[in-house]
């Protein structure tokens, strides 16, 4: 979990009529000009952003509230029912919000939109005293309105242990999930019938393709440096889900630039290269995070067999801790 000060970027949009708060990589909301920001971590997993009017101090203050709860990495985490429970609030109804099933709550000097996301839930809230609740309340209904919920692609340098919902099949891959850290690989390895066993570096970029990102996970092993090839990983994240996984052969056609380039840099820069797709394909994934932040861990194992070119049957394992962003 990051700090709070290195999660969350204050952004100004300037004297007008309000103030563009945003949670890096996380959401994005409106806040009304002249109040004060702040932005705290109560515990692990959970981070809030309050918006406080300066004409009152204290428990006076009419204030909004956007907070974030995630239960990966979150040993205080309780699921959204059970802490709605705990709070007292009264429930007020059920309804679609952003195209997600959000609950709202209320009590006399209290308001909260609960909206799921992330692999956890956000609040939306406005408090003041209950005599002068009503005088700001508009406030409230500005703030649902600009809320926005980013992607895994939005944002620069977020990674806030956000998890890619994997469904049972992805495209064509048999794809397995194993949530535990203990999982991951130690080191990047490479195996196959005709090269050997050998180390491997990987390295991982995110590129965006409209609404959509494409996460590539490259595998350089040191047994195919001399045929100029390596093996790619492509995962296509819409949202919060994975919509789509590739794995092929890269065999080079002639020198390039940098030592180390996937595919899609090296159509960038028009560089010959062959893809050889494999026959058959099952990839186990213990991380898969697209944030392109430094402390961004993907780790799985990939058992393929290449028909129709001479590596055959191989199993990479890798272990990439960073992503650059593209």
């Amino acid at each position: 979990m990051l700090r709070i000060a290195g999660a969350l970027s204050l952004l100004l949009a300037g004297p007008a009529s309000a103030e563009r708060v945003s949670l890096e990589g996380v959401c994005t909301f409106i806040c009304p000009t002249g109040w004060k920001v702040d932005g705290f971590q109560p515990n692990a997993g959970t981070t809030m952003v309050t918006c406080r009017s300066r004409q009152a101090e204290g428990a006076d203050a009419p204030t909004l509230f956007v907070g974030q709860t995630v239960k990966w990495g979150n040993p205080n985490y309780v699921p959204l029912d059970k802490h709605i429970k705990g709070t007292g609030d009264r429930f007020l109804k059920k309804e679609e919000f952003l195209g997600r099933q959000a609950v709202f709550t209320i009590r006399p000097n209290r308001a909260i939109v609960y909206v799921p996301a992330h692999g956890g839930y956000f609040q939306l809230g406005y408090r003041a005293p209950a005599q002068t609740f009503s005088l700001n309340a508009k406030t409230f209904l500005e703030l649902m309105k600009s809320f926005r919920i980013l992607g895994p692609c939005d944002g620069k340098t977020s990674c806030r242990n956000r998890r890619i919902a994997i469904p049972a099949k992805a495209g064509r891959w048999s794809v397995a999930v194993r949530r535990s850290a203990s999982e991951i690989p130690l080191v990047n390895a490479y195996r196959s019938a005709a090269h050997g066993a050998s180390r491997a570096e990987a390295q991982a970029s995110v590129y965006r393709e409209g609404k959509k990102c494409r996460l590539v996970v490259s595998v350089y092993p040191e047994s195919l440096r001399k045929r100029k090839a390596h093996i790619e990983i492509h995962y296509v994240i819409e949202k919060d889900s994975l919509s789509g996984a590739e794995v092929m052969l890269i065999e080079l056609g002639a020198e390039t630039p940098h030592s180390r380039m996937d595919s899609v840099a090296l159509r960038d820069l028009a560089v010959p290269y062959s893809e050889v797709v494999p026959h058959e394909a099952s990839l186990s994934v213990q991380a898969l995070n697209p944030c392109a932040s430094e402390l961004a861990g993907n780790s799985g194992t990939l058992k393929a067999f290449f028909g129709h070119s001479d590596v055959g049957k191989v199993t990479v394992d890798y272990d990439v801790i960073g992503v650059k962003p593209m």
